[in-house]
């Protein structure tokens, strides 16, 4: 019952997590930089695996939900990167500029897909 309800509070992070990128990643941002579709279609596989998941709670459905978490995982982690990349060209740029870690894109805000997909995975 525990794992379930785990599940679902994935989910729900994972709905929000959608609407914010498609709002926050314009067709200017996806014109530009075709890895910025990867949070869009990833989002609502996870919400489909997820509801797969508690429909029919079987070897395979927690198989595919538990791929869709880990890729969550990447998504977040590579999306971090990327957002830190845009800010600094840098490492050591990165820590000496104080405005990076407050533009835009937000830079650790990609860091939510990993905690959704590790909360994910916590009842497989």
């Amino acid at each position: 019952m525990l794992g379930r309800f785990l599940i679902l509070i994935a989910m729900m992070l994972f709905g929000p997590l959608f609407i914010e990128v498609y709002l926050y990643h314009p067709m200017i941002a996806l014109e530009g930089d075709q890895a910025a579709i990867v949070p869009l279609v990833a989002s609502p596989l996870a919400l489909f695996a997820g509801f797969l998941l508690l429909a029919a709670d079987n070897r395979l459905t927690a198989l595919l939900f538990g791929l869709v978490c880990l890729i969550e995982i990447g998504v977040g982690v590579v999306g971090t990167a990327i957002h830190l990349a845009i800010h600094a060209p840098s490492l050591m740029g990165l820590i000496t500029a104080p405005h990076s870690w407050l533009g835009e894109p937000p830079p650790l805000v990609p860091l939510s897909f990993a905690a959704a997909g590790c909360l994910g995975l916590i009842p497989l």
